[in-house]
């Protein structure tokens, strides 16, 4: 069930000039889902996020326009966060404002986090989606892109990846990714994730950012995102710790600074479970990686956190009515097909 499904409409932005420029028609195409052409003004602060992923899939697939959503991007950036750009762009480093955006990005966006992990020398910056659904590799992208971009206007050219990585079998031409990237982008990776030379945290913020926010306008989702906090914080957790088998309760709980019963308590209150949400995680980026991926099964399972692939089938066989190699064909030929429905 897709609970985190708000977005800022600021995640359109540059779609109706990217439609215009491949000679089609943007307002049209926000109708057939069912949104008006003022969401682009800003007028509606707030879309449906499945509506975003179907808009970029349908242009892509329409216009065959591989690396659609990597363009939209291109128009995206600070001014997308609304006063969050502003507070970052006050920021005497990009350590200070890569640690704030981190860890307030979900007020914006309900529909992921993003991670931060130093490993010799180099720094891992992930996205963690928390409810994964199928055909979202031009969203995926896009999103990636748009991390990239914001951290370029924060520290300037000289900020540059040292490679891109993808959780989903590649869709456009190598170099295409080249071309918005910069640097060697992987495939049927565990997760999407930017990678950074780590002396870059320690680059002042460019006094150009400010600049570039404007009179950027507000567009937290505040009363959702608080009230559902905790649930996206345990979830995030979760799916970071399923290929280390990090994702029992015990772990999750110290990670948040509290007791097991509390967070079961805490849970409970907003009708959850915790074994409830990690079979969810669980299936969502099965069903994910099925899909968008090429990945092993076997190496699957394992990112899932299950002891061996027969553990694997047999849970999600359970779920599906399906061993995950004949939903991963079906949902492949759907795919190829062009049976994405609208939202």
């Amino acid at each position: 069930m897709p609970v985190f499904s708000l977005v800022g409409a600021g995640s359109l932005r540059g779609f109706d000039t990217e439609v215009a420029a491949l000679g089609g028609d943007a307002t049209a195409m926000l109708q057939e889902v069912g949104l008006d052409a003022s969401v682009l003004d800003g007028a509606t602060p707030l879309v449906d996020l499945e509506r975003v992923v179907w808009l970029l899939h349908e242009a892509s697939v329409r216009f065959s326009c591989p690396d659609f959503g990597m363009r939209v991007s291109a128009s995206q950036g600070l001014p997308i966060i609304g006063s969050l750009g502003k507070l970052l762009a006050a920021q005497p480093d990009l350590l200070a404002a890569s640690e704030i955006l981190n860890k307030h990005i979900a007020l914006h966006h309900t529909a992921e986090h993003w991670r931060m992990q130093r490993h010799g020398g180099l720094l891992y910056v992930r996205r963690i989606g928390h409810c994964e659904r199928p055909s979202r590799q031009q969203y995926h992208e896009m999103a990636i892109c748009t991390f990239n971009r914001i951290n370029r206007q924060l520290g300037g050219s000289a900020v540059k990846p040292f490679r891109v990585e993808f959780s989903h079998s590649r869709v456009a031409d190598p170099i295409q990714y080249w071309r918005h990237f910069g640097c060697t982008a992987l495939f049927d990776q565990e997760h999407d994730c930017l990678v950074y030379d780590e002396d870059l945290l320690r680059l002042p913020v460019s006094s150009k950012a400010a600049a570039m926010v404007g009179s950027a306008t507000e567009t937290r989702i505040s009363a959702q995102a608080e009230a559902e906090r905790l649930e996206l914080e345990v979830r995030s957790l979760i799916a970071q710790g399923l290929g280390e088998h990090r994702h029992g309760i015990e772990p999750v709980a110290a990670a948040l600074g509290m007791g097991v019963r509390t967070l079961q308590r805490r849970l409970a209150q907003r009708h959850l479970s915790f074994l409830a949400l990690t079979s969810d995680v669980r299936h969502d980026l099965a069903c994910w990686h099925l899909e968008a991926s090429s990945m092993p099964l076997t190496k699957l399972a394992n990112l899932l956190g299950y002891e061996d692939l027969p553990t694997f089938s047999k849970a999600f066989r359970r779920q599906t009515g399906v061993p995950p190699s004949i939903w991963r064909r079906d949902a492949k030929g759907a795919a190829h097909m062009g049976l994405v429905p609208p939202p």
